[in-house]
């Protein structure tokens, strides 16, 4: 993880910059994220068996939906790109508190 130590009136910050891929996995595996697991997987349609609560679709095999910070969101769209291959940000959606949500689909069949 690479972080950066700002100061605002006296007072240090440390602010994460970027993921790591390490950094990012875990991501995945957090609160943060849902995955096509959410709610229990339809193997009739392949995709999640409950829609996606910041979407409102269904999620497909293997795609996710993550949350960050907005001052993440290049570097979550660069490991998704890596994971999932090029055009694979479908969606995105800015949400409260400086945060924004990204829907990844797997794109290296």
């Amino acid at each position: 993880m690479k972080t950066k130590t700002i100061t605002k009136t006296g007072e240090q910050m440390t602010i994460q910059t970027q993921y790591t891929l390490d950094t990012f996995r875990d991501l995945l595996k957090s609160d943060k994220s849902y995955n096509a697991q959410h709610g229990g997987f339809n193997y009739d349609k392949a995709r999640s068996k409950a829609k996606c609560p910041i979407f409102k679709t269904f999620i497909p095999y293997k795609s996710f939906t993550i949350v960050v910070n907005n001052n993440l969101q290049d570097s979550a769209e660069y490991w998704c790109t890596y994971i999932h291959g090029s055009n694979c940000i479908q969606k995105t959606k800015i949400l409260s508190d400086n945060k924004v949500a990204i829907r990844s689909d797997y794109m290296c069949w």
